[in-house]
């Protein structure tokens, strides 16, 4: 049942994401290709959200990985990296499963308010949005 999954992927370190582990691999070279390429085209600031999957945001997996590969992600100075987990972070621990469906893993509304308050923060200080 789910917590027999949730008590293994704990133990097991279990990283769903382990295409961003390292700044080499094929799958994040590709991303970072696709997105230096998009946001090279657009004359107006770009925001790249990161939506956190629900092993993120419920602490069961460290995040570690695809926060470094977008912090490394360069462009020209009208690209902004968002990732709301560290405000979703801010709320306990127990109330973290809340945030997605209790029969699928999509967010809930709570987390696409908690998503775009985070987001309307970096909105607030990028230039070409005030």
């Amino acid at each position: 049942g789910p917590k027999i999954k949730i008590l293994a992927q704990r133990v097991s370190r279990y990283q769903p994401l382990n295409q961003y582990e390292k700044n080499s691999n094929y799958s994040w070279l590709l991303m970072e290709a696709i997105l230096n390429k998009w946001c090279s085209e657009v004359n107006v600031p770009v925001i790249i959200f990161t939506i956190p999957i629900y092993q993120y945001i419920e602490r069961l997996a460290s995040s570690n990985s695809y926060q470094a590969r977008f912090r490394s992600f360069k462009n020209s100075g009208n690209v902004y990296v968002h990732d709301p987990l560290k405000d979703i972070h801010q709320f306990p621990q127990r109330e973290l499963r809340k945030f997605r469906f209790e029969i699928d893993q999509h967010p809930t509304p709570l987390a696409h308010e908690v998503f775009a308050n985070s987001l309307a923060k970096t909105i607030k200080n990028i230039e070409g949005f005030k």
